[in-house]
């Protein structure tokens, strides 16, 4: 009873009603992470969340507790989205190394692919022939990649997750050697959304 109590104190005070607390878990446009204190602030990812711009670009925002500058590792950004096909998107880390943005695919082609927290994302991904206009751009405390929505194929569903890894890039292979951290990390099955249903939210958002 103390802990209800509480936390409806919480509530009251910051101005948030349970039932919004709550439902923030299942918004697609955002996904909330828990903070490491284990990981360099770099390597701890808090939130990522998805935009749509004025440009028809889908934007996937991914903050951390800190950033790198200089520092000499192979530490990278990477995004996974599914969409009728799984692919990730890798960016270094460290801001001084650039924003050139590396594609591969991922070697599950399951139409409905449902990843879950225990299932182990593969060591090795093989370069993607998909040619389109990918970019990332760093900014304060993270990074955002950002995918043509004339790529998004609208007639399958959109999953995305994103994580801080150790990576070994290859001319036409990428060698995950180590994953640092996961956005959905302890959140459970990744939803999965109908990729109109999230640009139908998107578009709302940038609408208010």
């Amino acid at each position: 009873m103390n802990r209800i109590l509480t936390l409806l104190a919480v509530f009251v005070l910051t101005g948030i009603s349970p039932v919004s607390a709550m439902n923030i878990y299942d918004d697609p446009r955002i996904l909330l992470s828990y903070m490491d204190r284990s990981l360099a602030p770099e390597q701890d990812i808090l939130r990522v969340t998805a935009n749509v711009t004025p440009d028809n670009h889908l934007v996937f925002q991914v903050k951390t507790r800190g950033e790198q500058s200089g520092g000499e590792n192979s530490d990278h950004f990477l995004l996974r989205i599914t969409n009728g096909k799984p692919y990730v998107l890798l960016v270094p880390i460290d801001k001084e190394k650039g924003d050139k943005v590396y594609m591969y695919e991922d070697i599950l082609e399951s139409e409905n692919n449902i990843l879950s927290e225990t299932a182990v994302m593969p060591n090795t991904f093989k370069a993607s022939n998909l040619q389109a206009e990918f970019s990332a751009r760093h900014i304060r405390n993270g990074v955002e990649f950002s995918i043509p929505l004339d790529v998004i194929n609208f007639g399958n569903n959109f999953g995305y997750d994103a994580y801080t890894v150790q990576a070994s890039i290859q001319p036409h292979s990428l060698e995950i050697d180590e994953i640092y951290d996961q956005a959905r990390k302890g959140s459970g099955e990744v939803k999965q959304y109908a990729a109109i249903t999230l640009l139908n939210k998107l578009c709302a958002t940038r609408k208010q």
